[in-house]
């Protein structure tokens, strides 16, 4: 008698949250937002999705097919992408863009933050006004607002890099980092240690080391850079506060705890994302829950 086969495992959750709204693929793969004030977002595209990424005032999502499609605000274009197939996408504020299958960038939107630089790209994140991409060969690309050196990338070779408000942060193949930009609050003072995971944001930053352990740096005014003890999987950055899913699938928040922000609900999870005083994670039953400032609603559903 042939056995039968194993099917294969729930992928995993995908959510973003930013302005004053959230967005997350479904677990069949269709788009929903909520909490919303302006309409247009919460009017999600038809069909099935597999990236998702939001700003200020428009999302777009690459559909299961490759083309993408954008939602919200269009006043600079940013929500008209262009045809063709993608692999990638990141949404900064009023501009849009994404890695194409044959792995060069386009950019849509604001006229001053859309001219990506030549070449073939692995990964790119945008910022507020600002965009930074990895190359093929590891070298990293800036293009848009300079005014702090956040678009002066540095030289050497990285496997990822990722984009706060006004500074840049990479982690290079061996696992250092090295971050650049505006450093008022020593955000950018990067620690010495291996990394995984990096997440700048405005005043603070996060990184995930290759121990398990977070560390965070820049801004402390209310605890956003003190790090429980503890090994995590993950973490996401808010405003004035900061949340890890630990290896046992809790979830731990410190910094302001404005409107319940750093409250983080019992329970266990397998993704979590903030913004601003917000955050919104997906627990082990597939169920979403959000927690924090100018929270009205948890979408229903399965992600």
């Amino acid at each position: 008698m042939p056995r039968a086969e194993t099917p294969p495992p729930p992928r995993a959750p995908i959510l973003a949250l930013g302005g004053t709204y959230g967005c997350a693929i479904r677990l069949g793969q269709t788009l929903t937002c909520w909490d919303g004030e302006e309409p247009t977002l919460l009017a999600t595209p038809t069909g099935t999705f597999e990236q998702l990424d939001v700003g200020d005032g428009h999302a777009c999502a690459v559909a299961t097919d490759g083309h993408v499609a954008c939602w919200g605000d269009n006043a600079r274009g940013e929500a008209t992408p262009p045809a063709g197939r993608f692999t990638q996408i990141s949404v900064g504020d009023e501009v849009s863009c994404g890695i194409r299958d044959d792995r060069t960038i386009a950019c849509w939107g604001h006229e001053d933050r859309r001219a990506a630089p030549e070449g073939l790209f692995a990964q790119l994140s945008l910022g507020s006004e600002h965009a930074c991409a990895v190359a093929t060969d590891g070298h990293i690309a800036c293009w848009g607002a300079n005014s702090y050196g956040q678009s002066l990338a540095p030289v050497g070779s990285f496997r990822r890099v990722e984009v706060g408000v006004f500074h840049s942060c990479g982690i290079r193949r061996d696992g250092t980092l090295l971050c650049w930009g505006f450093n008022a609050d020593g955000q950018t003072t990067a620690p010495a240690g291996l990394f995984r995971a990096i997440v700048p944001r405005w005043t603070h930053t996060c990184g995930v080391r290759e121990d398990d352990q977070i560390l965070c740096w820049g801004r402390n005014s209310v605890g956003q850079s003190t790090v429980p003890d503890g090994e995590f999987a993950s973490v996401t950055v808010g405003l004035t506060h900061s949340c890890g899913l630990r290896t046992n699938r809790t979830v731990a928040c410190w910094g302001d705890n404005v409107e319940g922000s750093v409250t983080a609900p019992k329970g266990t999870f397998i993704a979590i994302a903030s913004r601003a005083g917000t955050t919104c994670g997906v627990r082990t039953d597939r169920t979403m829950k959000c927690w924090g400032y100018d929270t009205t609603t948890s979408p229903p559903g399965s992600y």
